[in-house]
């Protein structure tokens, strides 16, 4: 197995999506669009077959 990101790829550059400070997305709109995006492309330009796994990063007050 792989450890891997769409960053390693470019997908995020691909997808004209604006990475913040992180290199994250910042909001559910902005990830909910790269999903889309994907599922829009003709098979022969779909992002490689990989386990994606989603994750939500979250910063919480003191």
């Amino acid at each position: 197995m792989s450890a891997h990101s769409w960053l390693c790829y470019g997908y995020d550059a691909d997808a004209a999506v604006r990475l913040n400070w992180w290199g994250l997305l910042d909001s559910h709109a902005r990830a909910a669009a790269v999903p889309v995006w994907i599922l829009g492309l003709p098979p022969k330009e779909a992002p490689i077959t990989a386990h994606w796994t989603v994750a939500a990063i979250a910063e919480l007050p003191r």
